[in-house]
């Protein structure tokens, strides 16, 4: 009898899976198909194309009106376009269709159903990119309970939500949480074609990476290349970014030579399978200007940067992030090269474009209000570079968790300020804090973690404790030397300020 019920309970099981891919399927069809007409009909008589822009407004209300009597179909179609809006930078909007979608998807099926933690994993990684790290968190744990626990909703679905769920806790400040999650997602080799592709191992490299750890990141990038090539081909686009984060690994392990055949190789692959006028081509061309402006090559890095900027307004307009960014970067450029009143016409046009995109008070805007103060800083400016330095500090301590390294930079960099201004007991507390919150998120033997010993020991310097700054300032040094060598601007600055400590 029992082996009978085990029988029948299995096969129940599989004629109720089966006819749940079919409805799947069905649904999945509908949904393509009525976008389809919603392109198909959205310029009928010819003349001017219609913009993206207009298409996605129309295919809204299309299925705001249209699909009403059908909520499981409306809901369907809600998902798909708030994640498109995302995709484009459009947060508020994507926000609002995917908590649409949610509603109906919670009304029709509760909330452990596999579409429902389709949503809860779609607005989890848009919360994550507002820099709600609790909600993100929350939303995502959700998605990753129902996958787990109901038949049905697949290991490609949960190796997905374990490699957001990893990002997140980097993003969050929590590594140990993050390498759990991300060699979970990584276990599954066989399950799931995404992370087998090296999603997760390409996130864990980039932990390793952040937390000073180049060579086990390096080794971890190299199974992540492995797997694409053998899955997905030499030339798939997702290697384009695995070769740049192995780039900066072999940067900080000192093989400075192998750093631009590996972005020249990224930038080749990517133009070949995305085109030249991808946005992911951008972002190599972003990195190689990265790496001439770090080798002082200030027209080339220029030339790069401009480059990446005009292939994302081309892309996206001024409607997604990484067009500040993009900004941003030329703006960190010219004002290296001495063209303080462009590097500050380019910030304050980022600055612009970002509170439009994420509102005041987003920590990533932290990011362009530094770049002001280092205009102002080098020109003289203390009290402004202050100003905007303390603008910095206050967002990331507002939006970031407790500990965050960011937040230990912008401490370090407003005592700095508060250093060259001449104001050593301003600068003291915020240049220890500072040099605490990083070493404890990076560790003693980060380079960061030197640069904030070398603030702090300059603040020192500066209010005569020589002592102890002599003490904090060779520690530093040494770490520095190690990764970088003893040639550039932070190798004299710790030369120079040890000479006066002693």
């Amino acid at each position: 009898s029992v082996v009978l019920l085990a029988l029948v309970g299995g096969l129940g099981a599989s004629l109720w899976q089966a006819r749940e891919a079919e409805t799947e399927r069905r649904k999945a069809q509908r949904v393509t198909e009525f976008l389809q007409e919603m392109l198909a009909s959205a310029n009928p008589y010819g003349g001017t194309a219609p913009s993206l822009e207009e298409l996605m407004t129309a295919a809204t209300r299309r299925a705001s009106d249209e699909l009403a009597d059908e909520p499981e179909l409306q809901a369907a179609v809600f998902h798909t376009l708030g994640t498109t809006y995302h995709s484009l930078g459009r947060i508020e909007t994507a926000d609002s269709l995917l908590r649409l979608a949610l509603d109906h998807r919670e009304a029709l099926h509760g909330p452990r159903h596999p579409e429902t933690a389709d949503t809860y994993h779609a607005l989890g990684v848009l919360a994550r990119d507002l820099a709600d790290y609790s909600r993100s968190d929350s939303l995502l744990r959700l998605a990753l309970a129902v996958r787990r626990n109901v038949p049905g909703s697949g290991d490609v679905d949960l190796g997905a939500t374990l490699l957001q769920l990893g990002i997140t806790a980097q993003r969050a400040n929590d590594a140990d949480a993050s390498e759990a999650y991300l060699l979970d997602a990584i276990a599954r080799r066989g399950s799931s074609r995404g992370v087998d592709a090296g999603e997760a191992a390409e996130a864990l490299g980039h932990l390793y990476h952040r937390e000073g750890r180049y060579a086990e990141s390096d080794s971890v990038l190299r199974l992540a290349d492995g797997r694409v090539v053998e899955h997905l081909g030499p030339l798939h686009p997702r290697r384009g970014s695995i070769l740049v984060n192995r780039a900066w690994n072999r940067y900080y392990l000192g093989d400075r030579d192998a750093v631009k055949p590996l972005l020249d190789s990224s930038l080749a692959i990517r133009e070949a399978s995305l085109g030249p006028d991808h946005p992911d081509v951008a972002t190599t061309l972003n990195d190689i200007g990265w790496y001439h402006g770090d080798r002082g090559e200030l027209d080339l890095a220029d030339l790069f940067y401009r480059r990446a900027l005009a292939v994302k307004r081309a892309a996206f307009g001024d409607a997604h992030s990484d067009v500040p960014i993009a900004l941003n970067n030329i703006a960190v450029n010219a004002r290296e090269m001495g063209n303080y009143t462009e590097a500050t016409r380019l910030s304050d046009e980022a600055l612009g474009i970002m509170t439009q995109q994420l509102g005041t008070e987003h920590p990533d805007l932290a990011n362009i209000h530094n770049n002001l103060a280092r205009i102002a800083r080098d020109q003289g400016d203390f009290a402004e570079a202050v100003r905007q330095f303390q603008r910095g500090l206050d967002l990331r301590r507002a939006g970031l968790p407790e500990g965050h390294v960011s937040t230990g930079t912008s401490l370090s960099s407003l005592a700095d300020a508060y250093t060259r201004w001449g104001r050593p007991a301003a600068a003291l507390p915020l240049a220890r804090e500072g040099a605490e919150i990083t070493i404890g998120a990076l560790g003693e033997e980060h380079p960061t973690a030197a640069v904030a010993r070398l603030v702090l020991g300059e603040a020192l310097v500066a209010a005569g404790s020589f002592e102890e700054a002599a003490s904090v300032l060779a520690r530093g040094q040494s770490v520095w030397t190690a990764a970088n060598g003893d040639e550039g601007d932070v190798a004299r600055r710790f030369r120079e300020a040890l000479a006066r400590a002693t």
